[in-house]
């Protein structure tokens, strides 16, 4: 984009949506409300040491100095944001997070939490020293966090399909998967069928070379006239078993010629899949295209909504302004009433912005504006 957001001043008062609150309960912290910031929260997320932070909000030094700092989670791979997340997801959801989340972090046990609107529930167990109460979320995990891990474009997407927007080339771009699930590419092992020939030849040499040994032996014991029957039936048994060992090598030359024939096959087949996997990729970019384009108008409006210096481009995937609101304002488009995790700390816009200022007032107020609880790791 272009040119600098102008700012806004705007009254928040009459475009506010109920903003459904959240409680969180780590160890011994607990803390409610629309916006939950644990960014100043101290905690294992593996085991159950809890935090290093009093009831009153007071951080204090950890015993140990390899746990978890009071700091922000830099990145969606924080163990802290999986057992959030964990705890904010429905059930099916949640257990194939937490199955992740202990492949990468050595968890041992992380029951779930209730998500109703009533009282926080307590800790599990031992090692659980996370609870949140919360309404699940019934739309996509695309919207579980932001920043989104994907373009603007691609998330404006996802949330034209909760929306119930369907791309002019749905059913295309379905069948060309369906397609491609059914393309079979066997494995050609051509090295196998090459040492096979290889071998059998080399049989053959050894077996011939055997046989004129033999033969010599016969003519000697011939000359001496010498008793030549044993010499004889070991010729014979040697001239059968090359005679088994050259049919053995028409036929590996048979599986040779077979298998390369099959690699031709197969590199056809592999080029096949290929074009069509291209195709697939253009039709899944024209699909992302179309269904943004298709809640544009919305998402401009939303953010037009905002007292915030943010405003959409011309086109989808365009925005002037910080890219957290963006995000959060396309989320709020799909319906979700449950908490959104915002990962790290926003941070002071940038010239190319036209912001030059700390969001951390913007997210508040998206939050209270477009109705989106959030939780600040």
């Amino acid at each position: 984009m272009n040119d600098r957001c102008e700012s806004r001043v705007a009254t928040v008062t009459d475009r506010t949506r109920s903003v459904p609150a959240i409680r969180v309960r780590i160890g011994p912290v607990k803390r409610s409300g629309t916006v939950v910031d644990l960014r100043d929260v101290s905690w294992d997320p593996i085991g159950g040491t809890g935090p290093a932070i009093v009831a009153d909000g007071s951080p204090i030094a950890s015993a140990d100095p390899a746990s978890s700092a009071a700091t922000p989670a830099s990145n969606s791979n924080d163990p802290r944001v999986e057992r959030v997340l964990d705890r904010i997801r429905p059930a099916a959801t949640a257990g194939r997070s937490r199955r992740r989340s202990r492949a990468q972090t050595g968890e041992r046990t992380a029951g779930s939490a209730s998500r109703d609107s009533g009282t926080v529930p307590k800790a599990e167990d031992e090692t659980t020293c996370v609870t949140i109460a919360c309404v699940r979320p019934s739309t996509s995990t695309a919207f579980d966090r932001v920043p989104a891990r994907r373009s603007l474009r691609g998330l404006l997407a996802v949330v034209a399909r909760e929306r119930g927007h369907v791309a002019s080339v749905g059913a295309t771009l379905a069948a060309r998967r369906r397609r491609l699930e059914e393309m079979d590419l066997p494995a050609v092992d051509l090295a196998e069928a090459r040492r096979k020939v290889a071998s059998v030849g080399a049989d053959i040499h050894d077996l011939r070379e055997r046989a004129a040994t033999i033969r010599g032996e016969l003519t000697a014991r011939r000359e001496l006239e010498e008793d030549r029957e044993a010499v004889r039936a070991d010729l014979e048994a040697t001239l059968t078993e090359l005679s088994e060992a050259e049919t053995a090598r028409i036929a590996a030359k048979q599986d040779l010629d077979r298998a390369r024939r099959a690699a031709r096959r197969d590199r056809d087949r592999r080029e096949r899949r290929l074009r069509l996997e291209d195709e697939i990729a253009n039709l899944e970019r024209e699909a992302r295209r179309e269904l943004a384009a298709a809640v544009h108008p919305t998402f401009r409006s939303t953010l037009e909504g905002l007292p915030i210096a943010v405003e959409a481009g011309s086109r989808p995937g365009e925005w002037c302004g910080p890219r957290t609101i963006a995000d959060i304002a396309a989320i709020s488009l799909a319906g979700r009433r449950a908490p959104i995790v915002v990962v790290g700390n926003p941070g002071v816009g940038t010239e190319s912005d036209g912001v030059g200022r700390d969001e951390e007032d913007d997210i508040a107020t998206a939050a209270l504006t477009l109705g989106v609880p959030i939780v600040r790791l």
